[in-house]
C-alpha cells in the first residue's frame, strides 16, 4: 500500500465561490485538477479535494472549516506558482473575513490572524512532492 499523510478532510461536494484574486489568465485543472479559478475569480474546488482544516495549534470548528479551505486552496496555489505570492495578505484576509461570516469570536480571529502574520509566509514557498509513504 503507498500513501500521502498530510489531509484530514475531503471536500464532500463540489463548490463555486467569488473568491477575491484576479488571473490574467483562467487557471483550470490546478492542484492536482481538483480546482479552477478563471479571471473573473469564480472559484471552483471540486469534490475530493484534500485540506488539513486549521493549522498549527488552531483547532477544527465549524466557524473555521470554510475559511481554512479556501485557504488553504489560496497558500497551495501560491505554491504551485499559479498565484503571486505577493497575494498572502489577500488570501489572510478572506480567511478572516470567512471566519466572521461564519460566527467566529472577534479574540480568536484576531489570534488566527496574529499567528498567518508571524507563521504562514513559509507555506506559501514553493516546496517538493509530499512523500509517498510505503507500508508492507
Amino acid at each position: 500500500m503507498k500513501y500521502k499523510s498530510g489531509y484530514k478532510y475531503i471536500v464532500a461536494e463540489t463548490l463555486t465561490i467569488q473568491s477575491p484574486y484576479r488571473p490574467k489568465n483562467d487557471l483550470m485543472g490546478v492542484c492536482c485538477g481538483f480546482v479552477d479559478l478563471l479571471k473573473n475569480g469564480m472559484l471552483t474546488i471540486r469534490k475530493g479535494y484534500a485540506w488539513d482544516g486549521a493549522s498549527g495549534p488552531a483547532f477544527d470548528t465549524k466557524t473555521i472549516m470554510r475559511g481554512s479551505l479556501f485557504h488553504d486552496v489560496s497558500y497551495q496555489l501560491m505554491r504551485e506558482g499559479s498565484l503571486s505570492r505577493d497575494l498572502k495578505d489577500t488570501a489572510d484576509d478572506w480567511l478572516i473575513e470567512t471566519c466572521k461570516e461564519d460566527g467566529m469570536w472577534a479574540a480568536r480571529r484576531a489570534w488566527v490572524f496574529w499567528a498567518l502574520d508571524k507563521f504562514g509566509s513559509h507555506s506559501t514557498e514553493p516546496e517538493s512532492e509530499p512523500e509517498i509513504i510505503e507500508v508492507p
